[in-house]
């Protein structure tokens, strides 16, 4: 994986970000501001806390959480029990969060470009590699578990 994953989430939300400044699309009436922004920031901090029960596995089993580098064990517990790619999953949480509590569109309509990137230059690259490392255990695995949820 040449491209780290975030900064595609970054590089997204900043495209939605643009856009809303040059054409605003909103979707919350303005009587619901209070309601936005707990929904919004409910949506984005759930995310956050299982990326980070996420890094804290990743710890625990003593592998790497960066795609680009060697893994050297697999994380079959927690969110990973049900998502095959809970980190990628929440960054679209993220992002849908995000778009709440700007009341833009544009970060939702960009969702689908999101889901994109990752799965073509990081997942399948990572499904690949995890084949060749694990092998049966990982088929068995992704036999299982969905890729997002």
């Amino acid at each position: 994986v040449r491209f780290p994953p975030p900064l595609m989430l970054l590089l997204v939300a900043l495209l939605g970000v643009g856009l809303d400044y040059f054409f605003p699309l909103r979707f919350i009436p303005p009587s619901w501001n209070w309601w936005r922004w707990i929904f919004g920031s409910s949506i984005t901090t759930a995310a956050v806390a299982i990326i980070l029960f996420c890094a804290i596995s990743f710890k625990k089993a003593a592998t790497n959480i960066q795609p680009w580098k060697e893994s050297t064990a697999m994380i079959l517990s927690g969110p990973y029990a049900y998502s095959r790619n809970p980190i990628y999953f929440c960054f679209n949480l993220i992002l849908g969060g995000f778009s709440v509590l700007l009341n833009s569109l544009w970060p939702l309509l960009f969702m689908p470009l999101l889901v994109f990137l990752l799965t073509v230059f990081v997942i399948e690259k990572e499904e690949q590699y995890l084949a060749s490392k694990f092998g049966s255990d990982y088929s068995h695995y992704k036999q299982n578990v969905r890729r997002w949820i």
